[in-house]
């Protein structure tokens, strides 16, 4: 028997224990046959495929591949995912596949390592292999030359394993000989590494460099993708992540700033899809119109992506392009893509049609554990030819340096990783000699910046070397000029803490003022490596030029990483910034603590003095609200803080007087003194915006002085608007004689709106006298916007619902207002399930899917199948009632409070879909956890967090729509609520009108 069968056999007497071979190597049912498989395939014109390897060469449910340097091809695979069987030994293996007669298919297999848990991560390197197995990272070598692994270091411990597909993964090499791995939200790590601790909280991206052992995070807290699942960097060394759980495609050099500071990333391109691993074309026999484009595995579409990648400033656009293969065969997963040496594009296949662990049991019989593919695609007709099959590894360190400027991607990367292997001395000599000034012939620009890359791998780049790399015509090589300056001073800080960082700082002042922002923007971030007070200088230069968001981002970041250096120093009175306004406006918003919001405030008080633009005073008031003291707050109250010229704006000053009595609510904190004497000019303004500001703070100051105006304003002919902000004044004053003016506005004002205001104004003083008010005026004509008002008010009350629910229990809702009601609970996500009964009974009967019996679940799947109607259900979807296209988008855009559906077909089953909307808090995606904040003043807010310091909390509130900054000592309880779906939502529909919704869900991103 040959070596492919005794694997195979071995493996399957694993699986299977005594069945016979012959009957387990028939395709498991929803795997079919490779011949079968490839049949379906609809691939793009031009372009073939053929199987390359299969369960019979050993490969069983591969998760990543990477090829070595003699052009044999690596695969981790695992049957032990998503959970090890309790007692029983993971035996997950790592198998190196070769072609050696060159046919395009894998004519040798070999076991290099087994015993492994769920290895998610794997790239050649240093000798052997680095491994990502559970809590560790491993270092596995074939000291003997049999071809398997006799050395097995654990280089590090304590990485997450809080979700099996989350854990260390997507092992990248970067142009500098550093490691890139991702991890996902569920993983917390905690690594002990010889520089101290390594913290990564859920999702986020590691860098290692091996020689040291040094560990850096990025995007701690999950401030980018939930489950990175695919690291690449383009031909200039600009690292793009792809993510796994549908966040779409980053550009990560913006965010490659360790950090805790919470400020979440936009993703260059979401469209709901999810990815995993990901190459450029960049060889000669892909043609020439496919060059510099990006693929990566679309798992859960089926497909084989490709995106087209566009300079865009200081970053890039990307835009989808037709697929490189799509087919129906759900158990097609391509999890991870590479070019080979031959040029052809080799996909690693999980080959499983049950994927994640959301949707499926640990334990589901389903789960394939026998199957797994590696296919291979190339041009019909190739456009050239691949450079010659050799074993890079046997070549001396002139002819590695020399294959550093082929334009075939995988012989640079195969060469650079040689040369990182190879003895340090030898290699810089070598470079010595090639970066000599006189040295013939001259690098080109990517060559230079190719060799600059293996010696920063080294060390320290000395600066003199980095000069010439910065002088380059192209901005692509003076941007990596500056990552490397970043890196070599962080290099020589974390060697020696006295160490002389001015050399670089100089080199990056020139470069953070280049003409590119590409330029600036990696001069911001490599600024952000430099341990030195004056690093915080040299970055705040960007902000003399516009500076661009991914520039705004990295400076914000750079900012509160830069903290215990520069702060010092500012207290000193030794950090300037050259007095330059700009650069002062861009520390306060990007720091936003005493001292730079002291400084946004005096500048606005000098507003008369000193003319501001628009967009810079913007700046400065939202600094000031966010987190300026009482001090600072004064600032919003003064007209000539909004001076166009030497005329205020009061259109401006309403909006802000607006944000004022929020935030002051919020953090509990009021500007000190006579606050009557400060309101009593904006209430006699001619502006009636500005006076509506007026009137609510007076009632949430508690200034008693201007109660007078509080009551004539609510009960004088005045606009609406007016009288409205009047009520809310009263609600906040809330003595007795407030309470029984506000009390009569909600019984018997003329006016709906006024009487609308009024009755939600005092649900938080008397929620029982409120919904008395509520229930009378929903039992006859009302305005949706009406019923919005007031019912708004007490889902945002603790414990005001239920007044609401007794009231309407007595004096039933008109069938209008209960639509009305039902519209705001779904698209909120807020539902109460009793108040949510009365209004349903007012809108017609339904059947209540709490009650429905396992029985009826399996009667209704089958009919799904048989007669669901999915155009009726995409109508259905679209109800406002339902509130569906509130929260979920199924056409590829992001969604607005749930996730995208657009690919729920693709890895979904009926039963699991109609199981979601029985029980929507029994399977929670991951990214979409929402919490619940209840104030100490009774308020509740709903939605997901968006960042938490010691002194503030950020909650996204879905009812309203707005962000939530709380000071922790204003929350009296918090909770996670689990998905913001509520049950019930779709007792109001028929059966026929569910067996048609779930039929159209079911179905979406099929082909």
């Amino acid at each position: 028997m040959d070596f492919r069968m005794q694997v195979w056999k071995r493996r399957l007497t694993k699986v299977a224990g005594a069945t016979l071979v012959a009957g387990l190597l028939a395709a498991a049912p929803g795997v079919p046959p490779p011949d079968v498989q490839r049949a379906a395939f609809r691939m793009l014109d031009g372009f073939e495929i053929q199987l390359f390897a299969s369960e019979l060469e050993g490969v069983i449910n591969p998760i990543q591949l990477r090829f070595d340097p003699a052009g044999r091809l690596w695969v981790a695979c695992s049957v032990t995912y998503p959970q090890p069987v309790p007692g029983v030994p993971a035996d997950d293996r790592i198998v190196v596949l070769e072609d050696r007669d060159g046919d395009g298919r894998a004519d040798r297999s070999t076991v290099f390592a087994d015993g492994l848990q769920i290895p998610t991560g794997i790239e050649l390197g240093d000798g052997g292999v680095y491994v990502g197995a559970a809590t560790e990272l491993l270092h596995l070598r074939d000291t003997n030359g049999d071809g398997r692994a006799d050395e097995r270091r654990v280089l590090l411990s304590g990485f997450g394993t809080g979700d099996s597909h989350q854990t260390l993964n997507s092992f990248t090499w970067g142009p500098c000989s550093e490691l890139l791995m991702s991890q996902g939200l569920h993983a917390n790590s905690r690594v002990e590494t010889p520089w101290g601790i390594a913290e990564l909280r859920q999702a986020g991206v590691w860098r290692l460099w091996p020689r040291t052992l040094r560990l850096e995070a990025f995007w701690d807290g999950a401030m980018g993708a939930h489950n990175p699942f695919g690291n690449v960097f383009d031909r200039w060394g600009q690292p793009l992540v792809f993510a796994g759980n549908g966040h779409g495609v980053y550009h990560l050099t913006q965010a490659m700033i360790p950090t805790r500071h919470f400020l979440e990333q936009k993703s260059l391109w979401n469209q709901g899809r999810k990815f995993g691993g990901g190459d450029f074309v960049e060889n000669a026999v892909w043609p020439g119109t496919f060059q510099g484009e990006v693929v990566t595995g679309g798992y859960l579409h089926n497909s084989v992506e490709r995106f087209r990648v566009t300079e865009d400033g200081a970053t890039f656009r990307v835009e989808r392009l037709p697929p490189l293969v799509e087919t129906t065969d759900t158990s097609f997963r391509v999890v991870d893509v590479r070019f080979g040496p031959d040029g052809a594009l080799y996909l690693c296949d999980w080959a499983n049609p049950v994927i994640g662990h959301y949707q499926a049991s640990f334990r589901d019989p389903d789960r394939d554990k026998t199957h797994g593919r590696i296919w291979r695609v190339q041009p019909k007709r190739p456009a050239g030819t691949p450079p010659a099959r050799r074993d890079l590894s046997a070549g001396t360190v002139s002819e590695l340096l020399d294959l550093l400027g082929s334009p075939d991607r995988w012989t640079r990367q195969m060469a650079a990783r040689v040369l990182a292997g190879r003895p340090q001395s030898a290699v810089l000599e070598a470079l010595g000699h090639r970066l000599d000034e006189d040295a013939t012939p001259p690098p080109d620009e990517h060559q230079l910046f190719e060799w600059i890359g293996v010696m920063a791998g080294f060390g320290p780049v000395p600066p003199p070397l980095l000069d010439r790399l910065a002088g380059a015509t192209r901005f692509e090589a003076r941007a990596f000029a500056a990552r490397v300056a970043g890196l070599s001073a962080a290099h020589r800080a974390a060697e020696d803490s006295g160490a002389d960082l001015k050399p670089y700082l100089e080199r990056l002042t020139r470069l953070v003022a280049d003409a590119h922002p590409r330029v600036r923007l990696e001069a911001v971030v490599a600024c952000a490596q430099v341990p030195d007070a004056r690093a915080i200088e040299v970055a705040a230069l960007a902000a003399d030029a516009a500076m661009e968001p991914a520039i705004e981002y990295a400076f914000t970041q750079c900012v509160q990483a830069l903290k215990p250096w520069w702060r010092p120093a500012l207290e000193r009175g030794e950090l300037t910034l050259g007095g330059v306004p700009a650069r002062l406006t861009a520390l306060a918003r990007a720091d936003r603590s005493a001292d730079t919001v002291a400084n946004a405030a005096g500048r606005l008080r000098r507003i008369a003095e000193v003319a501001l633009e628009d967009s810079t005073r913007e700046e400065l008031l939202q600094t000031v609200a966010d987190a300026g003291g009482p001090n600072e707050l004064v600032v919003l109250l003064s007209p000539r803080t909004f001076n166009r010229g030497a005329v205020p704006d009061p259109e401006l000053h309403a909006v802000w007087l607006e944000r004022l009595a929020v935030v002051s609510k919020n953090r509990e904190v009021r500007p000190p003194g006579d606050l009557g004497a400060l309101l009593e000019p904006l209430l006699r303004s001619q502006a009636v915006g500005v006076r509506c500001g007026a009137l609510r703070l007076a009632g949430l100051w508690q200034v008693d002085s201007h109660r007078d105006a509080l009551e004539r304003a609510a009960l004088a002919e005045a606009l609406p608007e007016e009288r409205q902000a009047a009520a809310d004044g009263l609600a906040e004053l809330g003595d007795p004689a407030s309470l029984r003016l506000l009390t009569r506005l909600a019984a018997s004002d003329p006016e709906p709106e006024v009487r609308a205001r009024a009755v939600a104004a005092l649900v938080r003083r008397d929620a029982d006298a409120a919904a008395g008010f509520a229930a009378s005026a929903w039992s006859g004509p009302v305005t949706p916007d009406a019923v919005r008002t007031v019912l708004l008010a007490f889902l945002q009350q603790r414990d005001a619902v239920a007044s609401l629910t007794r009231a309407l229990n007595a004096t039933a809702p008109s069938r209008n207002a209960a639509v009305a009601a039902l519209e705001l609970m779904a698209s909120s996500g807020r539902r109460d399930p009793e108040l949510a009964a009365v209004f349903e009974r007012a809108t017609g009967p339904g059947v209540p899917l709490s009650a429905w019996t396992e029985t009826d679940r399996t009667t209704l799947a089958a009919e799904v199948r048989t007669s669901g109607d999915r155009v009726r259900g995409a109508e259905i979807f679209r109800w406002p009632a339902l509130g569906c296209t509130a929260c979920h988008s199924v056409d590829g855009t992001p969604g607005l409070i749930g996730p995208n559906l657009g690919a729920l077909g693709t890895s979904q089953s009926v039963e699991f879909v109609l199981s979601a909307l029985l029980e929507p808090q029994k399977e929670v995606k991951e990214g979409f956890v929402a919490h619940e904040i209840t104030t100490r003043r009774g308020e509740t807010y709903q939605g997901y967090l968006r960042g938490e310091t010691p002194g503030e909390v950020a909650i996204l509130d879905h009812l309203s729509g707005g962000m939530i900054r709380l000071h922790p000592d204003q929350i009296q309880s918090r909770r996670q609520l689990g998905s913001l779906m509520p049950e019930g939502l779709l007792d109001g529909l028929s059966r026929n009108e569910i067996r048609d919704l779930v039929a159209y869900l079911s179905q979406l991103g099929r082909p």
